[in-house]
């Protein structure tokens, strides 16, 4: 249960705002074949790159939250996506700070719309200081799906 002066904000996705030839540096060039050198980031596919992106989100996440005069009531996050309730009027300030700790990340920002907002598949609403959680449903989507007996090709089922 929170307040009317609480705001509900969603943290999309961090983006990599650095031009992809800061990124990596080429150390050979033959036949237009590059080969790069990564200078920032994780490997993709790397079985530690999971690990190490987890690690570098908490030390974003704490560092943030630590530097806020008004610390987030609530904050859940899975994987890159964060779920926070925060104070209406340090929406803008955490937002900035949380986009301070490193120049290399930029964390983008969804607010509720009517007081709902979606989150992993799921819409989170709230109203008269109730929250309530249903299955979120694009506009776009039509309840129809497939028969498996249908005459697509097997790989596509």
């Amino acid at each position: 249960m929170w307040s009317h002066s609480s705001q509900l904000f969603l943290l999309k996705k961090p983006v990599n705002i650095s031009e992809k030839s800061s990124m990596k540096t080429p150390l050979q060039n033959q036949n237009q074949n590059s080969v790069y050198k990564q200078i920032h980031g994780c490997a993709m596919g790397s079985p530690v790159s999971p690990v190490f992106a987890n690690h570098c989100m908490e030390i974003i996440e704490e560092s943030a939250i630590s530097a806020s005069a008004t610390p987030p009531r609530v904050w859940k996050r899975y994987v890159d996506d964060s779920f926070v309730i925060i104070e209406k009027t340090t929406v803008s300030t955490f937002h900035d700070t949380l986009n301070s700790i490193d120049p290399k990340i930029s964390f983008t920002i969804d607010t509720e719309n009517n007081g709902q907002i979606s989150f992993l598949d799921t819409l989170v609403s709230r109203k008269d200081g109730v929250v309530t959680i249903d299955v979120y449903r694009k506009s776009t989507h039509t309840d129809r799906s497939l028969d498996f007996i249908h005459t697509t090709r097997r790989n596509t089922k």
